[in-house]
Order: C-alpha cells, then sequence, then structure tokens
C-alpha cells in the first residue's frame, strides 16, 4: 500500500518537471528570441540584404564601444551601484593614449589602460571606504576626468598617427572580423567567467541582493566594491582603444557621445535589476544586439527612377555621379528636387494683408480674420475672404 501511495505523486512530480524546465527556458531565452525576431524583420525590409557576413560584422563594430562600457556597467549595478563617469574615463583614456603614442605601442596602451584603472579605483574607494553614495562619488569623477580630457587636450581632436588602436597593428583578423569585435569579446567572457567561474562572481551577486546579509556571512564587500568599480575602469578604458580603432582620433567630446543612457539601456534591456543581484554578462549582450539591430533596421536605397515613379513612398534615391564638367572635374550630381514654388495668395477682405508669399510645406496659418486661412492647398469657398492663388518661382 505504501509503493501504491508513493508512485502517483512520483509520476506526478516526473511528468511536471519538462513543464518547469521549458519555462524556464523560455524565460532565460526570450530576449534572444526577440533578438531573432529583429533580425528577421530587418533582414525581410532590406530585401536579404541584413543578412550578410559584412553587414553583420559592421552592426558589431558599430556597437563595440558600446558593449564594452555595457559590460562594465553590469557588475556595478549587479551591486545595487551605478556608474557615471565611464563615458567621461573613456574620454581621458583616448586623449592620454594618443597623447603619449610616441613611447610606442605596447607603453601608449598601458598608460591609456592605467588611467582607466586609476580612475575605478578612486570611485570604488569612495564608495566603499568612504561611504559616498555611488551616484555622488561617480559624478564626481565624471566632471574631473572631462576637465582633465579637455585641459590635455587643449580642447582639439588628436590624431592616431602610429596608429596604437590596431590589435597586434591589425585592423581585421583573417580577413573578415574587425578587431574592435575581438577586444569586446574578450572583455565579455572574462567578465563572464568572472561573474560565473570565480569566487567574486558570488561575492558580486551576494553584495547586490543584501549587503548586510553579505557582510554578516564573510563576504568581503569593501573589496569586492573596490573590485568591480575598478573592472568598469579598464572598460571603459578599453572603449577607448575601440574608439581609437574605429575613428583614427581622440577628442574629449567622447565623453558627450558614451552617455549615461548608452551604458545602462543595454543593461536595463537585457533584464539586470537596478536593484543589484539579478542579471548577467551575456543579457547586457543580447541587449547592446537588440538595441544595435533597431537603430539599423531601415528600408534599402531605391534608383532615381524608383522613387520618381513613386513620390510618395519616401524612398531614399541612390546618389548618381555625373559626368564631370569643365568648371568642376570632380562634381558629383545628386538627385535633389527643384525649390518649392512659393505661393502668392490675395486676401480681398479688408481685414487681410493684400498679398503673402509662403512655401507649402509650412503648415496652416490664419491670413484673413478669423475665417480665411493659408494652406499648401486652396480652400474650398470662402465669401469673407475669397484667395487667388498663384505659383512664382522668385522666394522671398
Amino acid at each position: 500500500m505504501v509503493d501504491t501511495d508513493i508512485s502517483p505523486a512520483t509520476t506526478t512530480t516526473a511528468t511536471r518537471r519538462p513543464a518547469v524546465t521549458v519555462r524556464a527556458l523560455l524565460s532565460r531565452s526570450a530576449l534572444w528570441l526577440v533578438l531573432l525576431v529583429l533580425v528577421l524583420v530587418a533582414n525581410v525590409l532590406s530585401h536579404g540584404s541584413f543578412l550578410t557576413a559584412n553587414n553583420l560584422m559592421n552592426i558589431l563594430a558599430q556597437n563595440s564601444v558600446l558593449g564594452v562600457l555595457a559590460v562594465g556597467q553590469t557588475l556595478i549595478i549587479l551591486t545595487a551601484g551605478i556608474d557615471l563617469s565611464l563615458g567621461s574615463i573613456t574620454a581621458l583614456s583616448a586623449v592620454v593614449i594618443l597623447q603619449v603614442q610616441d613611447l610606442g605601442f605596447l607603453p601608449s596602451l598601458a598608460i591609456g589602460l592605467g588611467v582607466g584603472l586609476l580612475a575605478g579605483l578612486v570611485n570604488g574607494l569612495l564608495v566603499s571606504w568612504g561611504r559616498v553614495p555611488a551616484f555622488i562619488a561617480t559624478l564626481g569623477m565624471m566632471q574631473v576626468a572631462m576637465g582633465l580630457a579637455y585641459v590635455i587636450s587643449q580642447g582639439f581632436s588628436i590624431n592616431d598617427n602610429d596608429h596604437v588602436g590596431l590589435l597586434l597593428g591589425h585592423d581585421k583578423l583573417f580577413g573578415t572580423v574587425p578587431s574592435l569585435v575581438v577586444i569586446w569579446a574578450l572583455v565579455t567572457v572574462i567578465a563572464w567567467f568572472v561573474t560565473k567561474r570565480m569566487r567574486y562572481g558570488s561575492y558580486i551577486y551576494a553584495v547586490g541582493g543584501n549587503p548586510r546579509t553579505a557582510l554578516a556571512s564573510g563576504v568581503p564587500v569593501t573589496r569586492t566594491l573596490v573590485f568591480v568599480y575598478a573592472f568598469a575602469g579598464v572598460c571603459a578604458a578599453s572603449g577607448a582603444v575601440l574608439y581609437i580603432n574605429r575613428n583614427g582620433n581622440a577628442e574629449p567630446s567622447i565623453a558627450n557621445i558614451t552617455t549615461l543612457s548608452m551604458s545602462m539601456a543595454p543593461v536595463v534591456v537585457g533584464g539586470t535589476s537596478l536593484f543589484g543581484g539579478i542579471g548577467g554578462v551575456w543579457k547586457t549582450i543580447a541587449g547592446v544586439l537588440v538595441l544595435g539591430v533597431l537603430s539599423n533596421i531601415r528600408p534599402p536605397r531605391a534608383s532615381t527612377a524608383a522613387c520618381a515613379a513613386l513620390p510618395s513612398s519616401g524612398c531614399r534615391p541612390t546618389p548618381t555621379t555625373a559626368a564631370p564638367s569643365s568648371a568642376n572635374a570632380s562634381a558629383v550630381a545628386y538627385p535633389i528636387p527643384p525649390p518649392a514654388p512659393v505661393i502668392t495668395a490675395t486676401c480681398s477682405s479688408s481685414r487681410a494683408i493684400s498679398a503673402i508669399s509662403v512655401l507649402p510645406s509650412r503648415p496652416r496659418r490664419r491670413l484673413c480674420g478669423r475665417r480665411g486661412y493659408l494652406a499648401a492647398e486652396p480652400p474650398s469657398t470662402d465669401s469673407t475672404c475669397p484667395i487667388t492663388w498663384s505659383a512664382s518661382a522668385d522666394a522671398r
């Protein structure tokens, strides 16, 4: 009787386990499924030109700087913190790397990474030892790093003359993979190994879940916070190397380009909790790719003849090159639409202005008292303010 009573419960538990596993699998891979759907939609809209090796590598290279910053931000947010200074540290490191590029490839990179590490250590010490809120500490570092970047560069752009942004002197590895993607992948793998295969990974999740409980359990909360902020500083310096590789220069305005929203948006989209303890590196990578695909979904360029046949389709014609003229041998002709004619409206009402000229693309505006309007098309009838329309190519 005992075996008969237990066997149904055992069977029921065994039949329910696959459903729980499928649910957990869907929960973990939901964002990747969304990414797959977006890629398929983009490929359909681009008529098959989206899913090409060249285009996919371009998207990865385009989002490499954002991806590296987001990886560093992920570890900080997992501890329920925030870092506002990553963009400014990126600008400072980039300016320093190119300022000392005459020293050679490895010394300049080491100095730039050291600058990012030092800035991250200062943030970590202020947050852990100084008990300064992460928002205040990193906000101050943001202003200091941005100011130093402007002082060192004197507000000007610095060119990469010695190609210090290249990975081992190569822009692409194996002829197809950009070195930016390789560096991004290395940083991502290191961050994943730290969070999932090292003791500090458990410490990071414990501190983000409940720092008091973690401290009572013997977790070195101070060292963990210093570690994650220092790691984020190194990620910001790595982003500086990627920016130099992609653009060939460095300028202090990088801090305005790599803003807080850029590094935090992929982390939040990926599902990492702002309250700490929940999330992961690969979820952040999925968030970066989702945002990158969304920013690259656009209709393909059409020919000039197709756009002329469908003027209301909103298509963008492909630039065409004209034969060089004697006046300008390198002249390039683009299909520029003719200027819109100026519509002149004459109102016979005594209360109205006698005549006015506006472009037809302007919104409707009041012309004659309260009942007369000047619009892109003539109004039907208005006995109070009859308007005579005429087109003129003479702009005023």
